[in-house]
Parts: C-alpha cells; structure tokens; sequence
C-alpha cells in the first residue's frame, strides 16, 4: 500500500485487527458479537494471579495459541497447569503474546463474504471432527475432518450466523472478500472464532466452495474481485 500497488481484498486496518485475535474479540463485542472468554499472556507471566484467576473461573479443557498467527501453528489443548505452561512456551514461539481461551463445546460454521457496499454471502459450511481440533495438519489434510457444504443449520439460525458476518464485515470496512468463522454452541450460542481476510483461495478451499454453491464458479469470484478492487477508493 505504501509503494501505491494495487490489490484485492481488506485494507490494512481490517486485517491487522483481524490477525490480533484479543483485539478483534474485544472489538466483536463492542458491535454485539460475543467470543468465548479469553485473555492475553507473554511466556513470563504464566504463573501470574491473573492466569491463576482465569483458569480458575473457566476450567480446563483450555485453548493457548500466539495471539497473532494463522493456520492452527502453535495451537495446543491443555488439561492441566502443567500442560498449561508447556503450551504457553510452544505459543511463545510464535508470537510474544498468547492468548488463553475456553473450550468452545460445539461446532465450527464458517461464512464467506464477497463484496464492497453489495455483499454476497455464499453458502455457510460446517467443520466435522471425529476428535480434537480443527489443527494444522486437519486443515490442509483433513485427515479425518469433513467440511459440509451447505452446513446443516435451519434457516433462522443460519440466518442469523450470517447477519452477524455482515456486522462484523462492515464495521470493520472489509473490502474485497473475507471469511469469517464463527462457533455454535452446544446451548445453541453464536460465538465468534476468527476473521480470514485473506482466505484459502485454492479451487478446493473452503471460500471458493462456498461460494460455488450459490453458483459462483472460481473464474466468477476472481473477475468479481478485480473489478471490486477497481472500485475500492483506498487501492
């Protein structure tokens, strides 16, 4: 942006919001999207009272991860304070701050957005697990995880998953294209996960195929992408 090259897709404050995890939760909330509860630690305040107090009202199962990085790297499941500190260390790998979350009981739903000021929503999908999480290996393999397109939500809930994509999109002034995640709960709760804004943009990658379902072939989205990038007064 700063050599004044063109490009497709968000600007630079959508995405760096979006790639720090605790700041884009902490800005769904103010816009009426919930996330699962979550704090910011660095690997030397791991034992701190403030984690102590975190894990004592949430519990285990919890979720580390680096607060600002992509494709599941450096992710762990914890069941316990030791399991806790190994995996706040193997974040620290990967970014000096870690966030900590609290399992989210239920199912991924993924949403692609396309567009500016005229957005098309392709249809939802839906991340079947047999077991743990969708990590890196599962996400570029899928091992044993299935994505289900459309997802298997009826159309309110569905609905509603996708107003709160819009809402999130447009308040961060996304332009272009983005997928944003989102969790539903066992209890039936819609609870933000991340914001992609930059997807997977492979033929077979779950933005692509969304949108192949309300009929837009992979050649559409890209010509679709171009000409919006030429409408974006920022590009």
């Amino acid at each position: 942006e700063l050599m004044k090259l063109p490009y497709i897709g968000c600007g630079v404050v959508p995405s760096a919001i979006s790639m720090n995890k605790m700041m884009l939760h902490e800005f769904a909330e103010t816009v009426g999207v919930k996330s699962t509860p979550s704090m910011v630690v660095s690997s030397s305040s791991k034992n701190s009272h403030q984690v102590h107090e975190f894990v004592e009202k949430n519990k285990f199962p919890l979720f580390v991860k680096p607060n600002e990085a992509g494709s599941s790297k450096g992710i762990s499941k914890v069941n316990s304070e030791s399991e806790l500190l190994r995996a706040i260390d193997e974040a620290s790998q990967f970014d000096t701050k870690v966030i900590l979350q609290k399992e989210v009981v239920g199912i991924e739903i993924g949403c692609s957005v396309l567009g500016n000021d005229d957005l098309v929503l392709g249809a939802l999908d839906q991340i079947n697990l047999v077991d743990g999480f969708f990590d890196y290996e599962e996400k570029y393999q899928l091992l044993t995880a299935k994505i289900q397109v459309p997802a298997q939500l009826g159309i309110s809930l569905a609905e509603t998953i996708k107003e709160q994509a819009i809402n999130l999109y447009r308040s961060l002034d996304c332009k272009g294209l983005a997928r944003i995640d989102f969790f539903l709960t066992t209890e039936g709760d819609i609870l933000l996960n991340e914001i992609n804004t930059m997807p997977g943009f492979t033929d077979h990658s779950r933005f692509p195929m969304m949108m192949r379902e309300i009929g837009l072939s992979y050649e559409d989205i890209i010509e679709q992408l171009i000409e919006l990038a030429g409408e974006s007064d920022d590009k």
